[in-house]
C-alpha cells in the first residue's frame, strides 16, 4: 500500500516515524520549486503583505484541510478537519496538549 512512490510523491517519507526531537521538517522532494511557485502566486495578489499578518487560532478551514489532505497518505484515512489544530511548531503543539491533558496553573 505505501511501496508506489511513484504514485506518491511522499512515497520515501511514508513508511518513517515522525521524530518529534526536531524543530526543523525534513526537506520535501521538489520543495524549492513549489516554494516558488507558491511565493509567486502570493505576490501576484492585491496586497502580498496581507497574507502573513492575517492568521486564525488554531488554523483556518481552509488551512485545517490543506492539513487534513496533507495528512492523509500517511493515515490511510483522511482525518476529519474540525479534530486538526494548526500550530507555529511541534513545541507549540505539545504546550496545547500538555494544557489539554493536565491544565494550566500546575
Amino acid at each position: 500500500m505505501f511501496g508506489n512512490h511513484e504514485a506518491n510523491p511522499l512515497g520515501s517519507l511514508i513508511n518513517k516515524p515522525i521524530d518529534f526531537r526536531r524543530s526543523v521538517p525534513p526537506m520535501l522532494p521538489n520543495i524549492g520549486n513549489e516554494l516558488r511557485k507558491a511565493l509567486v502566486a502570493l505576490s501576484q495578489g492585491d496586497d502580498p503583505g496581507a497574507v502573513v499578518h492575517v492568521a486564525q487560532s488554531g488554523g483556518s478551514l481552509a488551512d485545517r484541510r490543506a492539513a487534513a489532505k496533507w495528512l492523509k497518505p500517511r493515515l490511510i484515512l483522511e482525518p476529519d478537519e474540525t479534530r486538526i489544530t494548526v500550530t507555529n511548531g511541534t513545541q507549540s503543539a505539545f504546550l496545547i496538549l500538555l494544557e489539554e491533558l493536565v491544565g494550566q496553573g500546575g
